[in-house]
């Protein structure tokens, strides 16, 4: 049986994988950023904080914004949420 410790040392070895990865994306296009940023601020999310941050408003105003904000604007829910969680 896996220690506790292996399996953290596990799973940042992999987080660092996928960052590097975005590294590299990022190098070729800055609009990977923001997807970086999410994946990192939200590693530790469940399905209720998906559930909790998505509001009724969060929707309609996803319904009305462009493809290209949409991560933008989720990223800026992102962190209010997590800012009131502390």
């Amino acid at each position: 049986m896996e220690s506790k410790e292996t399996n953290i040392t596990e799973s940042q070895k992999e987080i660092n994988r996928v960052n590097k990865i975005f590294n590299m994306q990022i190098e070729r296009n800055r609009n990977y950023l923001t997807d970086k940023k999410l994946f990192n601020l939200t590693l530790n999310f469940t399905i209720h904080d998906w559930r909790t941050m998505r509001t009724a408003e969060y929707w309609e105003t996803m319904k009305e914004l462009s493809s290209s904000v949409r991560k933008e604007y989720t990223l800026i829910c992102v962190r209010k949420y997590l800012d009131n969680l502390e």
